[in-house]
């Protein structure tokens, strides 16, 4: 499992030395950074990205809590963050904690050695906020699919003995909740896109860091060992995520009347 965390550093300087102490333990295969950046606070208060973060899949988690970092800070409130497994206090706690002329280090890293992200930046006297990345957003996806699937039905039952006014209401309530569900449809399958192109970027650097371990010399294999158990966990995690979305979708769909040919 990933962390989010934010170093609060002094200047510039420090936060470009502590980049490169973190990178020297990816090198190492310690700990994996799926993505970094640097937003500074200007003396105005402003934020100023210093570092854009990580492109690509990879990245694109931490990016998007860039985003709302500076949206945040500008006033202006950006919702999506549990989308990105990422707690909504984590932003409040930074923005709140990040003084004029500071930077604040952000990167999602997984550690394969106990506190290895911590060992590489003490020397940096910087503060660290840390949050465990955590996914919900598919169960709120399924629970949300499953409740407009059974008031759909319910409306279905009361509409065959419904006349007038009472017809009336009843057909609008279904037809809000069909749209609501195809909006659910069609988010959950950009999410399920998302996921499948980030777990394949992640695995792909995981698999990198595991052959230069042993190229490296990684007598004992240790490094191997818990970079492999890292893979086997991520693959678990995205088929656990992958069967709630493609279920929430068939759900969907299902009460739509729009099933795949193919799935029916």
């Amino acid at each position: 499992m990933s962390d989010v965390i934010a170093v609060l550093l002094a200047d510039a300087t420090r936060a470009t030395d502590a980049v490169h102490a973190l990178e020297a333990r990816h090198a190492a295969g310690s700990l994996t950074i799926f993505g970094l950046a640097l937003l500074g606070r200007e003396a105005d208060g402003t934020l100023r990205l210093r570092r854009p973060a990580t492109p690509g899949p990879s990245g694109a988690p931490l990016a998007g809590l860039v985003r709302r970092l500076v949206a945040r800070a500008g006033g202006t409130a950006e919702d999506g963050l549990a989308d990105l497994g990422i707690a909504p206090d984590f932003v409040e706690e930074v923005l709140g904690a990040l003084a004029p002329g500071h930077v604040a280090l952000l990167a999602e890293v997984e550690e394969h050695w106990f506190v290895a992200g911590d060992a590489a930046l003490a020397a940096f006297e910087g503060s660290v906020i840390r949050r465990r990345r955590l996914h919900r957003g598919e169960d709120w996806i399924a629970s949300e699919v499953s409740v407009l699937d059974a008031e759909l039905q319910a409306l279905e039952r009361a509409a065959e003995d419904a006349a007038g006014d009472l017809a009336t209401a009843i057909r609008r309530r279904a037809t809000a909740d069909r749209v609501r569900l195809a909006a659910l449809a069609a988010r959950t399958d950009v999410s399920l896109a998302a996921l499948h192109d980030e777990v394949r970027a992640r695995l792909a650097l995981l698999d990198r860091q595991f052959r230069q371990a042993d190229m490296a010399g990684d007598v004992r294999g240790e490094t191997q060992v818990r970079i492999a158990l890292s893979i086997a966990r991520m693959r678990a995690e995205a088929e656990r995520r992958s069967v709630r979305l493609r279920r929430a979708v068939e759900v969907a769909q299902q009460a739509l009347g729009t099933e795949d040919p193919e799935d029916g």
